[in-house]
């Protein structure tokens, strides 16, 4: 989050919130803890901060061409999810043209 361009080392000029700070803590105890319970905990905590500070808001959209065959029947493409993501509801018109 709030490295310097050599690993381990801080960002300079930049100010760092506190809530900043316990996600680089966060972070870095994650990667040492191996007891999954209480990684768990610490990633908890990440998620609430998150949703509190929101320090991340996911506003992309890839750009992504899809060619579905005329005979498949159901598709329902979205930005995020692409063109098969209710494969189950997909069907084949197997007439021949």
């Amino acid at each position: 989050w709030n490295l310097g361009s050599q690993p381990g080392s801080e960002a300079e000029g930049v100010e760092v919130t506190e809530w900043e700070q316990e996600i680089d803590s966060i972070f870095a105890q994650g990667t040492r803890e191996l007891d999954f319970e209480s990684r768990k905990r610490l990633y908890d905590r990440y998620q609430i901060i998150a949703q509190e500070q929101l320090p991340l808001i996911g506003t992309f959209n890839p750009l992504v061409l899809t060619a579905v065959r005329d005979r498949v029947e159901g598709v329902d493409p979205r930005p995020i999810l692409g063109a098969l993501w209710n494969l189950d509801e997909l069907t084949v018109d197997i007439q021949p043209e």
